[in-house]
């Protein structure tokens, strides 16, 4: 389910990457809930380059903590 998209194309990294839910996003990091290289179907973007396309900090240092590329 973690890795499944919604309607959009979505997966659940990329939602909370976009709602900023840093504490989320660690958790599921650290329990590897998330394929941290996922790429949008909407548009190729894994969650790390999201994150530095919006300028979320917080959200590019916890994804890089994880290893993230």
């Amino acid at each position: 389910w973690y890795n499944s998209t919604d309607s959009k194309g979505h997966r659940l990294i990329h939602e909370l990457v976009a709602r900023r839910l840093d504490a989320a996003l660690d958790y599921a990091l650290n329990a590897s809930m998330l394929d941290i290289e996922a790429r949008r179907d909407c548009d190729g973007l894994t969650a790390l380059q999201l994150a530095e396309k919006r300028k979320y900090q917080e959200m590019r240092d916890i994804l890089i903590k994880h290893r993230a590329s």
